[in-house]
């Protein structure tokens, strides 16, 4: 209930600016003989349909399918030996969970976006630990985290064996989006 309201308070405020944007873009073309209201209604039906196909896809709930977590394949990586050089950067990933996380409940998911891995503002799992970048939640942790492979992912390494990571700027668009805040309706 609590992301249907969010979600619908956060349309309220989308809309109002969309709504004022296009208000004020069509007066000023109009105002500038660039296209007549005539024309604006001759396209759009078809703006209408490309922004519901849109729309359609932003607003998916996504969820995590590769079975049952407690039997999926092993990477086999080491996580505890590598932490200290690539500070769990796997642990900023956004990942969708699974039904089974929901049904257990041990998992937290962003309200906002069901059913995406919850995050601190700076980007890390709610569940990861700051200082030790250990997971709160190991026995439970998602299907996404038991089969991770980080050995080719950029993000992580330049170099798995030589235990090479990259630079921590690999992550910054991601963490800069996460620091985006969000809009709050107005009473």
């Amino acid at each position: 209930m609590r992301f249907v309201n969010a979600a619908a308070a956060r349309q309220r405020v989308d809309f109002e600016r969309l709504d004022g944007t296009v208000e004020a873009l069509m007066a000023a073309l109009i105002e500038a003989g660039v296209i007549t209201d005539e024309q604006i209604d001759d396209h759009l039906d078809t703006a209408s349909r490309v922004a519901r196909g849109r729309r359609r896809s932003e607003h998916e709930v996504q969820l995590w399918t590769g079975g049952d977590k407690y039997e999926v394949p092993d990477p086999g990586i080491d996580c505890e030996a590598r932490m200290h050089l690539c500070q769990g950067r796997c642990c900023s990933f956004d990942f969708p969970l699974s039904d089974q996380d929901l049904d257990e409940g041990h998992v937290k998911w962003r309200h906002r976006e069901p059913y995406m891995i919850a995050q601190r503002p700076d980007g890390y799992c709610v569940h990861n630990d700051p200082t030790t970048r250990a997971c709160g939640v190991y026995h439970h942790r998602p299907g996404t985290c038991r089969t991770f492979s980080c050995r080719t992912d950029k993000r992580v390494w330049i170099d798995f064996e030589a235990r090479i990571p990259a630079p921590m700027e690999a992550l910054r668009p991601r963490l800069i989006e996460l620091r985006r805040p969000v809009k709050k309706p107005t009473p």
